[in-house]
């Protein structure tokens, strides 16, 4: 529906005839996908998203090196994805979250 299809479906709960996105995403959405999964994980992103959330920590390089290589053996250019790391400090109503773009830290 994003790029224009109206598909319908007839489900054992509901039913969508030509449905369609109105109005129309203005541009592609993008995708940020969360996790530090090496063979699936941050196989996906290399695959299909624009960012990806990290956690940090010692591993972090290595991470990026296996994302870097996923997307060498898709044929995708590393510097198309946004990595960032992002953690979440404190707890309860006090809870803020903190993210940093790895490639300004380094």
């Amino acid at each position: 529906m994003l790029r224009g299809e109206r598909p319908s479906l007839d489900g054992m709960r509901y039913t969508a005839n030509e449905a369609m996105n109105e109005p129309p995403a203005v541009s592609r959405i993008p995708v940020m996908i969360g996790g530090g999964g090496e063979r699936k994980t941050l196989r996906m992103v290399a695959q299909y998203a624009q960012a990806c959330n990290l956690f940090p920590g010692p591993e972090l390089e290595h991470k990026l090196d296996v994302l870097r290589g996923h997307c060498e053996d898709l044929g995708r250019d590393y510097d198309d994805i946004s990595p960032i790391s992002g953690v979440l400090l404190g707890g309860g109503d006090q809870t803020m979250s903190v993210s940093v773009d790895v490639d300004v830290v380094g």
